[in-house]
C-alpha cells in the first residue's frame, strides 16, 4: 500500500480518537497528532503522489473534504461548539488541512491542477460517525463537490455543504 494509503485510510479507531472529551489542557498530544498526521500529513503525501500525473491531464482537480470545524478560528460560536463536543484536536486538523489546501491551490495552479475544498457544515447522515443524527445530507455533498468540480476553473476554492 503506498504511503499515502497507509497515512489516510481510515480505521473503526478513527472516530474515537478524534473527539476527546475534556478540558482543552488535558488533550493528549497523541490525540492532535493523529488528526493532524490524517487531515495533514496524509493530504501532502496522497498529492505528492498523484501531482506527476495529473500535470500532464488538463482540467485536473483535486478536492478535499473539509469540515466545519476547520472555521473555528474564525467563529468564536464554532470554537465553544468544538470544546463543547471533544473536537478541540479535529478543529486543529481541519484548520490545518484547510490552510493547506490554500497553499496547494495557490502553489499547483500553475502546473494546471485546480485544489479545492468541500466545507461540510455538520455531521453527513448515515455516516458511521453520527447515523442518523447527521443534519447533511450526502446528496448534498455530493452536489456540492460536483457544482465545485464543474465550476470556472478560478472559482472560488470552498464550497459549503448545508447543515
Amino acid at each position: 500500500m503506498p504511503r499515502a494509503m497507509r497515512l489516510t485510510w481510515p480505521s473503526p479507531r478513527t472516530s474515537r480518537r478524534c473527539y476527546r472529551r475534556g478540558d482543552v489542557l488535558s488533550l493528549d498530544i497523541d490525540t492532535i497528532e493523529h488528526n493532524l498526521q490524517h487531515q495533514v500529513t496524509g493530504l501532502l503525501a496522497a498529492v505528492q503522489q498523484v501531482v506527476p500525473d495529473m500535470a500532464s491531464r488538463p482540467g485536473s482537480a483535486i478536492l478535499v473534504t473539509g469540515g466545519g470545524l476547520s472555521l473555528a478560528a474564525e467563529n468564536r460560536a464554532l470554537a465553544k461548539a468544538a470544546n463543547a463536543m471533544g473536537g478541540v484536536a479535529v478543529a486543529a486538523g481541519k484548520a490545518a488541512q484547510r490552510a493547506l489546501v490554500h497553499s496547494l491551490a495557490e502553489g499547483l495552479a500553475p502546473k494546471g491542477i485546480r485544489v479545492a475544498e468541500v466545507v461540510v457544515m455538520g455531521g453527513v447522515k448515515g455516516s458511521a460517525s453520527v447515523g442518523d443524527r447527521g443534519t447533511v445530507l450526502p446528496e448534498d455533498v455530493a452536489a456540492d463537490f460536483w457544482q465545485l468540480y464543474t465550476a470556472a476553473p478560478d472559482a472560488a476554492s470552498v464550497s459549503v455543504s448545508r447543515g
